[in-house]
């Protein structure tokens, strides 16, 4: 840890330390040490722009820890970010998915609703049209009970 943390210090913005940060935030999420993982995922973000794959991990690591915070409008937040800068990704079902997820969460039926109706009428035949017309539903349910 402590190599990549001078890498990552020293060497941000190339490659390497570009792969660095990522290493080193993916390292501390998976040990839960969700500070210093949201600030590596955060310096990668603010470094990087151009590796949609890496940019996807980044942005959805992120918005996981929020989501583990139970701060679900942040965690949205951040995966709209992520949708902005790279709407025609091959992650844009995942990332709209999980937005109206959130949303969902932080009681923003709105915002989740306009997220998971997006994948039902743009990304027919993904995989995660299904879980967002579930989603859909529980919104429906809930405001017929209102």
């Amino acid at each position: 840890m402590d190599l990549l943390k001078r890498v990552a210090d020293d060497y941000g913005s190339s490659k390497k330390g570009k792969e660095a940060l990522m290493m080193l935030a993916n390292s501390y999420l998976m040990d839960k040490n969700y500070d210093e993982a949201e600030k590596y995922y955060s310096e990668f973000i603010t470094s990087s722009d151009t590796d949609q794959v890496l940019l996807f991990n980044a942005y959805n690591a992120l918005g996981s820890i929020y989501e583990e915070r139970g701060n679900y409008s942040k965690a949205a937040e951040t995966y709209e970010v992520f949708l902005k800068k790279c709407n025609s990704s091959v992650f844009a079902p995942i990332m709209y998915l999980n937005a109206g997820k959130s949303f969902y969460l932080a009681g923003n039926t709105t915002a989740a609703r306009k997220n998971l109706s997006h994948i039902t009428e743009t990304y027919k035949d993904s995989e995660e049209n299904q879980e967002a017309q579930f989603f859909l539903e529980l919104l429906e349910a809930k405001e017929s009970v209102n």
